[in-house]
């Protein structure tokens, strides 16, 4: 090894670690307990202003108005908002795993091919050096940073949002599935569907800080509705003829929201996949009900809206329509699986509300099927 690499900061450790080898000790890291995730991952939540602000100046150049603002949103990863005498910023940095630091240049990449299609997506700003992610080195390990400018966006809720606006936003989703069925790299996208659903949800939550929050008669119930929730999807699995596109993988009215030229900005692919519509678009369907206090008839207004507004630029096949209630329940299971993990990590807020109401909604579509069951078999008699 280099001896350059060696007395890098990020790296001091490892000369001692290599001293403490040859006298035949051993040595840990430099990190401390708190910093660090349950499952031994370091969070980029615990970087503190003063770290980042360093970082910026170094970097990029940049000359600060104070120090950075740490925002709101991301489990894996922490976002800062930065002031500067010529724009304002935003700044994401990532967790430092193996195969982040390529996976956020993808993501880059990506939001270079929408800019260049006619979409509005984050730019990213390069550093001194170039480049378009950065590595944020600490005793910690390297953190991948992203630095784009700070738009001024209108979100929408589903309590508020109206139906211009959310057609809107679904004929954005379908223009986008319509222009990234070729895109160059979705060859090295993950593959949605080799990832199995996790159908050992209600374990995983159990076993989560979660479920302290809930009575002995509320688990019961939920672990009924895991149950009905298993055996549906079990029932049907992914269909053949399901029309597939790259997948922004959260695509929620979180990412999609509104410039003041009234046009929908997107960002945040770090979840990116290739796969089935009908699956993409379970995700903002299981989001309208589980991120706000919305009734079912509320629910249901807003999926009309935005399938309505989503066929109306591309295509939803028979076969697409079919699968998006499997996908929907699919998905519901992945997120309660996911956020059960991460509940008690660092710097989440995650309840136990959160995952009842997509073990709710789950329950209602049951609900909603079995009533129309009937109807349905006596109109096929006629």
């Amino acid at each position: 090894m280099k001896l350059e690499n060696f007395l890098h900061p990020s790296r001091s450790w490892r000369l001692r670690q290599w001293r403490a080898r040859l006298s035949g000790k051993s040595v840990r890291p430099p990190e401390v307990t708190k910093n660090k995730h349950e499952n031994g991952r370091t969070s980029p939540k615990l970087l503190d202003a003063e770290t980042v602000s360093r970082f910026l100046v170094h970097e990029y150049g940049l000359s600060l108005k104070g120090l950075p603002a740490k925002m709101s949103g991301g489990i894996e990863s922490a976002v800062w908002s930065v002031k500067t005498d010529l724009a304002d910023w935003v700044v994401k940095v990532f967790e430092p795993r193996p195969g982040v630091l390529e996976k956020v240049k993808g993501e880059v990449r990506l939001y270079e091919y929408l800019n260049d299609h006619g979409f509005r997506a984050p730019v990213a700003k390069k550093t001194r050096g170039g480049e378009s992610v950065a590595r944020l080195v600490t005793l910690s390990g390297e953190f991948p940073l992203l630095l784009m400018r700070l738009e001024r966006l209108r979100k929408c809720t589903p309590a508020n949002i109206t139906a211009p606006e959310l057609m809107k936003i679904a004929r954005t989703a379908a223009r986008i599935h319509a222009g990234l069925r070729n895109y160059p790299d979705k060859g090295q996208l993950f593959a949605l569907l080799s990832q199995p659903p996790s159908t050992d949800a209600y374990e995983r939550f159990r076993a989560s800080p979660l479920s302290a929050q809930l009575t002995g008669a509320e688990l019961a119930e939920l672990e009924r509705n895991n149950q009905k929730m298993v055996a549906y999807v079990s029932r049907h699995p992914p269909r053949p003829a399901l029309s597939e596109s790259v997948l922004h993988g959260d695509f929620t009215l979180e990412h999609a929201q509104f410039l003041a030229d009234g046009e929908v900005y997107l960002f945040d692919f770090a979840d990116r996949s290739w796969g089935p519509i009908a699956y993409g678009l379970a995700v903002p369907l299981a989001h309208f009900y589980s991120s706000d206090g919305i009734s079912f008839a509320r629910w249901e207004e807003l999926r009309a809206w935005f399938l309505d507004g989503y066929a109306s630029a591309h295509e939803l096949t028979a076969e697409d329509r079919a699968g998006m209630e499997p996908a929907l329940i699919v998905r519901l299971l992945n997120e309660i699986a996911y956020l059960s993990d991460k509940a008690g990590t660092a710097g989440n807020a995650i309840d136990a509300l959160s995952i009842k109401k997509r073990y709710e909604l789950a329950d209602y579509l049951f609900t909603k099927e079995r009533a129309e069951a009937p109807a349905q078999s006596a109109h096929l008699k006629n």
